[in-house]
């Protein structure tokens, strides 16, 4: 029933995250008579029935967090016990009853109001000193009651009044510990800093466990730096040593006590703050402060002070280092660390350090399960998948059994790595170890193979959770949800956020998003709008992205002026608009409304943002205005947007040249457009992609210009284009159009021209590779398609990587 004095801090906080949720209530109580044996019974004030329910499920939640007990067959079964206060024993069932009845009108109906739990602990089996921390039930509510509950306790101490350390104090203490926990959980810095001047400022001897509370509690509220000043100004680390504030700290305490004693004190005596005398526990969290805080030089120093001058450190602090050096990626320093660890189970710590090891000293403290997981963490991290599994041969053999979280932190190197099928071998080997996987090592699973847009094998894996009998959480569905639209399997997505919701779950803002983004990317407008609708009533504010996608779907569905006015709501929410996206969105909207000049505006503010971050505008936002401008058959403005495209450095690509020809111009006046475009590309220095090739050449059959088409062709077999597997099919059968367009000779044969028929390329008309065509004999066609020179280059594959959708 008792927990070391150590970890109960943290502990605490586990219990009150736990029982947030539960509100206070009233328990009413019965009399009964429980009979151990024949000569025994003993009479109990348990729950009713209306209150045992409420009490069981509170049991649940605290079981919930704290699963050690279920390990252990001596304690699994007071979990299931009837909560009781025992009252007297009796040498028999039948005295017992005669005392419930005697007592019964006046004992039988009692009623209690239960607001708090209270986490029990001593430093060890023997001590019969016991601590107390009480976890207050529900939120929190904050008065100005503690502020003068402090003062009035300084007034009293300022008066001589004489109190006792063992309960006006602890009291005092305990309720600070309390604020101190809630208000780290609501990440108030300001709150906690105000308490603990105010502690400081009447001069309360604040004691080392609520030194580690506010630790805790300040790096629970993302403020490490903070806690570490707080940690500097507390106990005077400052200017002083640890080992003289030790001494020191002693020294004050008993001055003050013989302050107290002597008579006719002077009670208007200014009295000092008394240092606070940090434990080992404190040393280890403020080594997390330190590392979070990346200031690593100064976590080294704490154990160098520590070692030399006390308290010595535990493995618990070397554990903190070791992490700190990982949070700073700093794998050569945690490596150096764990080596010098050369201690034997239980040593002890008496000897801290002895020379001339490769890390240059050696620690007399055995790591412990949780170091080599800080180790393997350290590899995952850096990707040296192979020593992390090294690491795990290290822990067998030095008699330290792996766990569920080593199993899943080698399942994350492998994912990290994209070894996935390693990665699920793992899974296999905790089976044969009778190791229990739990969302989290599933999680890490599913998220590699969404990572690999492998949507089947992440359904899989969440049915095999199910057979496990192991619930998929959120995180579960929003991998699986994330897979299934980016491999464009919306419907399949759609299915799985169905489910999600069967399940009680409550799907975030990512969530939506994802999903708002899969319909978008097929103009499922209706679905989206939905969508949106179902966000609203869940009380779920949309983000950027989310608002990002429904306008996509507005523009893709072809509703420009409805795709403004979402944005212009966005505006009106003061959510973050400089985002070069929702501003490309905004220029197509623009665009495809008509308001051509506001669209070339919105292009050059874009550029200037782009700009100021020391960033190019990228391909895919000039591609969206040329495209807007085609569509509405603005051929000068198309045309300007692809200059100034060439003019400002980006990169063409396929989509550039697909978004150039969607125009409803025909004949000539298609094929010069399309022509002007290859000279200006040429001219540029970027190669002619296939797009525009296949768009040149059947334009000019459409207006029945063979011959130019047989040009193009030629300046194709020279290197003047580019064409990839994705448009080489197309490419031939128009080819093979235009040859047959020509002329056959008289034995039906195609491909070949009579007499070696020569065509001069013209430089001028399609800014060619500088007359590099010459002159081509097309009698030397062959009708076998492996003697053409097929262009496939392997870099213009990956044009997808630079769109959005």
């Amino acid at each position: 029933p008792f927990g070391r004095g150590e970890p109960s801090p943290a502990a605490s906080q586990l219990l009150l995250d736990a029982v947030t949720e539960f509100e206070p209530f009233v328990l009413r109580t019965r009399l009964v008579a429980f009979k151990h044996h024949d000569k025994c019974s003993s009479v109990w004030l348990v729950p009713d029935e209306s209150s045992l329910e409420q009490v069981k499920k509170l049991q649940e939640a605290c079981g919930a967090v704290f699963p050690q007990p279920k390990r252990n067959k001596k304690l699994k079964k007071l979990l299931g016990f009837t909560p009781h206060m025992t009252l007297g024993q009796f040498p028999s069932e039948y005295a017992a009853k005669t005392f419930i009845a005697l007592v019964e009108d006046k004992l039988g109906n009692l009623t209690f109001p239960v607001q708090d739990i209270y986490l029990l602990s001593r430093p060890d089996r023997n001590s019969s000193a016991v601590d107390q921390l009480r976890v207050p039930l529900g939120t929190p509510n904050y008065n100005i009651s503690l502020v003068s509950a402090i003062s009035e306790y300084a007034s009293l101490r300022k008066a001589g009044v004489a109190l006792s350390a063992s309960t006006t104090r602890s009291v005092l203490l305990e309720r600070c510990s309390f604020d101190v926990m809630a208000l780290g959980k609501s990440g108030n810095v300001t709150a906690i800093e105000a308490m603990v001047a105010n502690l400081k400022g009447n001069n309360v001897e604040i004691d080392a466990k609520l030194l580690n509370l506010i630790l805790m509690a300040l790096i629970k509220s993302r403020a490490p730096a903070r806690a570490v000043a707080i940690f500097d100004e507390l106990t005077q680390q400052a200017s002083k040593s640890a080992g003289t504030i030790w001494v020191e700290a002693a020294k004050s305490v008993s001055a003050n006590k013989n302050k107290k004693a002597a008579v006719g004190a002077d009670e208007d005596e200014e009295q000092e703050f008394t240092p606070v005398v940090p434990s080992v526990q404190c040393y280890a969290t403020l080594i997390k402060a330190l590392g979070l805080a990346r200031d690593l030089p100064r976590a080294h120093k704490v154990i160098d002070k520590m070692v030399r001058e006390g308290p010595p450190p535990t493995i618990r602090v070397i554990n903190a280092l070791l992490e700190a050096c990982v949070r700073n990626d700093d794998v050569e320093a945690a490596k150096k660390l764990f080596s010098s660890l050369r201690g034997v189970r239980g040593e002890g710590s008496g000897q801290m350090l002895t020379p001339d090891t490769e890390a240059g000293v050696s620690i007399s403290l055995q790591p412990t399960e949780v170091s080599y997981n800080i180790m393997v963490n350290a590899y995952a991290k850096a990707r040296q998948v192979n020593q992390a599994f090294k690491m795990l041969l290290e822990m067998r053999r030095g008699g330290c059994k792996p766990d569920m979280i080593t199993y899943t932190t080698l399942i994350k190197a492998c994912v990290t790595a994209g070894q996935m099928e390693r990665a699920k071998g793992l899974l296999v080997q905790m089976d044969e170890v009778d190791i229990e996987p739990d969302a989290t090592t599933y999680n890490a699973l599913i998220g590699g193979y969404a990572k690999q847009l492998k949507w089947r094998e992440c359904k899989e894996l969440m049915a095999e959770m199910d057979q496990r009998g192991i619930a998929p959480n959120l995180l579960s569905f929003s991998y699986t949800i994330r897979a299934c639209v980016k491999a464009r399997r919306i419907r399949e997505g759609q299915r799985h956020f169905e489910q999600l919701q069967e399940l009680g779950l409550v799907p975030n803002v990512n969530v939506y998003s994802t999903l708002m983004a899969g319909f978008a990317s097929q103009g499922m407008l209706t679905e989206a709008q939905q969508l949106m609708s179902a966000m609203q009533m869940q009380r779920i504010r949309p983000n950027e992205y989310t608002f990002s996608s429904l306008i996509e779907a507005f523009l893709r569905a072809g509703y420009a002026r409805s795709a403004l006015e979402v944005h212009e709501k966005m505006a009106a929410l003061n959510l973050d608009m400089d985002d070069v996206v929702l501003r490309t969105q905004k220029m197509r909207a623009l665009a495809m409304e008509g308001l051509l000049g506001q669209a070339f505006e919105e292009l050059k503010g874009i550029k200037a943002m782009q700009k100021s971050n020391k960033e190019g505008v990228k391909t895919v936002v000039y591609n969206e205005l040329i495209a807007a401008c085609m569509a509405r058959d603005d051929i000068e403005a198309g045309t300007e947007a692809f200059q100034l495209l060439l003019d400002d450095g980006a990169t063409p690509n396929r989509k550039t040249f697909a978004a150039a020809t969607k125009c409803s111009l025909q004949g000539m006046a298609r094929t010069e457009l399309l022509l002007d475009l290859v000279k200006r590309t040429r001219e540029a220095g970027w190669a002619v992609l296939g797009p525009l090739y296949v768009n040149a050449l059947k334009a000019a059959l459409e207006a029945g210009e063979p011959d130019l088409a047989l040009l193009l062709m030629e300046e194709r077999r020279s290197g003047g284009f580019k064409v990839t597997k994705v448009d080489a099919k197309e490419a031939a059968n128009l080819e093979l159009r235009a040859m047959n367009a020509l002329q056959a000779n008289s034995k039906g044969q195609w491909y070949e021209r009579v007499g070696g028929t020569k065509v001069k390329a013209s430089s001028g008309r399609l800014g060619s590779i500088t007359g590099s065509a010459g002159s081509a004999d097309y009698g030397e066609w062959q009708s076998d398609e492996e003697s053409r020179d097929w262009s496939a280059n392997p870099e213009d594959r990956s044009f997808f990587a630079a769109e959005w959708w």
